[in-house]
């Protein structure tokens, strides 16, 4: 019992000192990733990204243009006979993808120059807090490393003490079967003085 006691301790901690290093590593990125977003949500969007975003608005509305001129060619040339109605059709669809991709655009400026709300702010910080908390778990990971390898040395001593209990058991053995066979000799010994003694009366 007591070596299967310490097997089944050694597994488990193998298995956990195999294992810890990646659950930190893993809560540590989580933490660092979230305190990035927080960060980043606290300090506002940059003016650069600003400036991008309004130069995406500008190049969408462009396009739109573009789009819209081929619609009306692609019409009057159909009109004429000369385009065909497939052609017309597909740039009546570019036109309305880049009228999606125009809105998309003017809501992630809008969303950049309002800045982040208070509500974002405090679900990036809450989030935040819960990745610390993983981490802080993650953690205690190593004082139940620190248990374990505690429980492993009672495991292992309590094993050299049933060993030893073990061993003084055999050697109770042993001197209890040298007995047996000293008694075994002395009962011999006495049937053999009784029938000497037998012997000699008879005579």
């Amino acid at each position: 019992m007591a070596k299967s006691r310490l097997a089944s301790l050694r597994t488990e901690l193998e298995t956990r000192q195999r294992r810890l290093p990646e659950e930190i590593r893993r809560a540590g990125a989580q933490h660092e990733r979230e305190v990035a977003v927080l960060k980043r949500l606290e300090a506002g969007p940059r003016r650069e990204e600003i400036e991008a975003a309004k130069a995406r608005v500008a190049s969408a509305r462009a396009t739109l243009a573009l789009c819209e001129i081929e619609v009306e060619q692609s019409r009057q040339l159909v009109s004429e006979g000369i385009d065909s109605q497939y052609i017309l059709e597909a740039r009546k669809t570019r036109l309305e993808t880049q009228k999606n991709s125009l809105r998309e655009a003017e809501l992630n400026l809008a969303a950049l120059e309002a800045g982040s709300t208070p509500e974002d702010v405090a679900a990036a910080r809450q989030t935040a807090e819960a990745r610390s908390a993983d981490l802080a778990i993650a953690r205690l990971g190593e004082l139940d490393l620190a248990d374990l390898r505690s429980q492993q040395q009672v495991r292992e001593a309590e094993l050299q003490e049933a060993e030893a209990l073990l061993r003084q058991a055999e050697a109770r053995q042993d001197d209890l079967d040298i007995s047996r066979q000293q008694t075994l000799a002395a009962q011999a010994e006495l049937r053999r003085a009784d029938a000497d003694l037998r012997a000699r009366q008879v005579v």
